[in-house]
């Protein structure tokens, strides 16, 4: 996955996530020097010494904080509720930015292996994938360095103390790069499940069209092939163009498509395995951070008291923030659902055209086919407890609302 986008690399690589660095094989004889991506062991050293100060910090921070409430002089726990909702929010983030940093050498083989897959389905069709995730990172990432340098000046403003949680932003740009790595992985799986979706259609619309042609006497005409939106080939019907440099995707195997198809379906299974509990720690962290950044700024409009008067701009930030931490569960649940229903749609592709009539051998491999995409689900989940679809976006939003106003019934009774 580091050779698809530069960009996403150095974001991986400046939040400790892919301590990684390009090393290039000398050529032998003829043959032109080859370049891999090998896993450093002083930057992950390194990595863990960062983030080792990073959470002492952020425990001193909780710790220095609760101290001075008892005095009267904390802005941000001012009660029982505030401070078991600081607490938690910094211990979850924590837990989150240990899992992903501490976990990417484990992750290293699996990105590398992915690729590889990615990169031999794209060898086969001969199609390039669009990097959607590279192309709006550049903007997420000056979105939110904006919206650290705001939120952290407005609470500076009520209070110079809490420039502490400034190790928050720290972590919060940790959890962001692993939401990007993932979903970069989703959604190119994804348009490589698109691309053999569109091989296997125009191959078995080809076929059905040659046997209408046959029986109608007729000469077959020129078939044209889009690649999941964005490359269209058109095919030579001349047979005596050998020399025809123009690729025809008919030539690609029912075999090999189903091979390219279930390397993507495994491709799933390792993801799955790899960041289960990365994910399931994501998700429930966003779920918190649903509930904790409505509450900071219910608090400020309808308890004046605790922050003197209502300040309407730290109030249009926390609006920002909650819209920021939709954009977060969106990041994670759009581009597996993406994934999961192209990958889905192969058994209706093929069932679509069994009636067709062509060579027992490869109507067996259909059947084979369509018996292999049943036995197997294709889903992302976290752990097998969440499974990453739109229903999730609601169910989430459900509970944060639920234990929000519970959180809110105990500061009125605070």
């Amino acid at each position: 996955m580091y050779g698809f986008s530069k960009v996403l690399l150095r974001v991986w690589q400046c939040m400790l996530i892919a301590p990684v660095t390009l090393r290039r094989k000398p050529a032998s004889g003829d043959a032109k020097p080859q370049s891999h991506y090998a896993f450093r062991v002083w930057w992950y050293v390194f990595n863990l010494a960062v983030l080792a100060v990073c959470l002492a910090s952020g425990v001193w921070t909780v710790a220095e904080d609760t101290r001075a409430s008892t005095a009267g002089r904390s802005v941000r726990i001012q009660n029982t509720s505030s401070a078991i909702v600081t607490s938690l929010q910094v211990t979850l983030m924590c837990l989150v930015c240990t899992l992903a940093v501490a976990c990417s050498a484990d992750r290293h083989p699996m990105l590398l292996d992915i690729e590889r897959h990615l990169n031999r389905t794209d060898a086969v069709l001969r199609v390039s994938a669009v990097q959607a995730v590279a192309r709006y990172t550049p903007v997420l990432v000056t979105f939110h360095a904006a919206l650290f340098v705001v939120d952290g000046y407005s609470w500076y403003t009520l209070s110079p103390a809490t420039w502490t949680y400034c190790v928050c932003y720290v972590y919060m740009s940790i959890d962001l790069a692993t939401m990007l790595m993932y979903a970069q992985i989703a959604w190119n799986i994804g348009r490589r499940f698109e691309d053999i979706n569109a091989a296997i259609e125009y191959k078995l619309v080809g076929i059905q069209t040659t046997m209408s042609d046959r029986g109608n006497n007729c000469r077959p005409s020129k078939p044209a092939w889009k690649f999941a939106g964005h490359t269209t080939v058109v095919v030579s019907s001349n047979p005596l163009a050998s020399t025809d440099c123009r690729y025809d995707p008919k030539n690609v195997s029912i075999a090999k498509l189903q091979d390219l198809h279930w390397s993507l379906c495994n491709s799933i299974k390792i993801v799955n395995d790899k960041f289960g509990w990365q994910l399931l720690l994501q998700l429930f962290c966003n779920c918190v951070q649903l509930i904790v950044t409505p509450y900071f700024m219910i608090i400020n409009l309808f308890y004046p008291v605790i922050y003197g008067s209502t300040d309407i701009k730290f109030i249009l930030i926390q609006v920002v923030w909650v819209l920021t931490h939709l954009s977060h569960l969106l990041l994670i649940v759009l581009p597996t659902s993406y994934a999961t229903r192209k990958g889905e749609k192969t058994a209706e592709i093929i069932c679509k055209y069994l009636t067709i009539d062509i060579e027992p051998g490869d109507m067996k491999q259909l059947e084979i086919f369509v018996l292999q995409l049943q036995k197997y689900a294709i889903d992302f989940s976290a752990c097998g407890i969440v499974n990453l679809h739109r229903s999730t976006i609601t169910t989430i939003i459900g509970t944060a609302l639920t234990y929000l106003v519970i959180l809110i019934q105990f500061q009125n009774s605070d």
